[in-house]
């Protein structure tokens, strides 16, 4: 339960992530803001019915209005917002979900909507750190500042703009420090959904391939497998959950697909993404690793994240590959205000805490201090897989 002094207003945070419109239901919005006749709306809805549970003013007008941002810099192809709308209507899908908040130890998570930037790039001191490109443009930032008016929020790990799913975050300063020692030691687990191009025929398979930048693309945006000097080290390990044919109108439709279970180990830049792209099997929607302009989003899901939630003076021994557990006399756990420096002065005794047994890599197997975060994937990654041959079907 959010606390009243830490948590703004319902209706104010909607306010702020609204998109101007005097629409109140889909039907209207389409008309109004993508000339929308009766029968396309039919077709919409045909397409994709729980488009008309979507918010008009802060989800379908706002994606409508992004499009249309797209569409003036040319980047829709041929084709205009209508049009893009008409062939993939789940592209209308907006929705910021708070999936778990900790104000005592200082964290909130975030579901995450794709193509939804997390803040603009830090060290512009002096500018505003997200500027909105079209009516109803939000970033995750606005909406943890409006949603915790007088906090500042600070992400503690980075998604891709592209990503949707899990994103933690810190309420103070503390919290921030905590959890950026338990990524940088490993003391996490990290699951994904993806849905990508191909068949695998192995329901099981890792790859340890280096990943560095990318120096023959001149926007310096991509990365790649290298075994040189200039790769890092990685572990992506992958499990097939279904294979299909995409549904999804357009050039790509009934194309052999596959959903797929990701696990990262390594936090490298575009991991996922590299990996399967080295391995053969892309990621749908990836306009970088798998040239799919066509598709209208990334199909990669961060889906689950996996952390300690008591961290109070956790010590990592990493030769015997336990953690030990320091508490304050008297108390269960420590508040995130005395998590870095463990025991208060005086506080009370250092006593030892219950082994965790851990993994290799240091994320934790066992222990009642997991905080498991869940943002259960759209359900378009399942939606967008048929088990028939389309072509096949009489």
């Amino acid at each position: 339960m959010r606390s009243s002094s830490n948590s703004g207003n319902d209706d104010d945070v909607d306010v702020l992530l609204r998109a101007s419109t005097s629409c109140v239901d889909f039907k209207s919005a389409l008309k109004t803001h993508c000339d929308f006749t009766e029968e396309d709306i039919v077709r919409v809805y045909s397409k994709h019915p729980l488009v008309a549970s979507y918010d008009v003013a802060g989800e379908i007008v706002p994606r409508i209005n992004y499009l249309k941002f797209l569409q003036e810099r040319n980047r829709l192809g041929n084709e205009d917002a209508k049009e893009f709308v008409l062939r993939q209507p789940q592209c209308l899908e907006r929705k910021f979900q708070i999936i778990h908040e900790d104000l005592k130890l200082g964290y909130v998570a975030l579901n995450k909507p794709f193509d939804v930037r997390l803040d603009t790039p830090r060290g512009w001191p002096g500018k505003v750190r997200f500027t909105a490109k079209f009516d109803g443009d939000a970033s995750c930032e606005d909406f943890l500042n409006a949603r915790f008016p007088g906090e500042h929020v600070r992400f503690c790990h980075q998604l891709d703009n592209a990503t949707s799913g899990v994103l933690l975050c810190a309420l103070t300063k503390k919290a921030a420090g905590v959890a950026a020692k338990m990524f940088r030691e490993r003391r996490t687990k990290k699951f994904y959904s993806a849905v990508v191009f191909g068949w695998p025929e192995e329901k099981f398979w890792t790859s340890t391939k280096k990943i560095g930048k990318d120096e023959e693309d001149e926007t310096g945006f991509r990365e790649k497998v290298r075994e040189d000097e200039g790769g890092k080290e990685c572990k992506t390990e992958f499990e097939v959950l279904k294979r299909g044919y995409l549904t999804l109108e357009g050039k790509h439709w009934n194309k052999r697909v596959s959903l797929v279970r990701v696990r990262i180990f390594t936090g490298r830049r575009h991991q996922i993404r590299v990996h399967l792209k080295d391995c053969g099997f892309p990621i749908v929607g990836d306009a970088a690793y798998a040239d799919d302009e066509d598709t209208y989003r990334t199909f990669l899901h961060a889906e689950d994240l996996e952390l300690f939630h008591d961290v109070a003076g956790v010590e990592y021994d990493k030769k015997t590959n336990k953690k030990k557990v320091k508490r304050q006399k008297g108390k269960k756990s420590l508040n995130a205000e005395g998590i870095e420096e463990g025991v208060e002065s005086g506080g009370g005794d250092e006593v030892e805490g219950k082994e965790v047994e851990e993994d290799g890599d240091g994320s934790e197997v066992t222990g009642e201090n997991m905080l498991k975060l869940h943002a259960p994937r759209p359900s378009a990654f399942d939606d967008v897989i048929s088990d028939t041959d389309q072509n096949a079907r009489t």
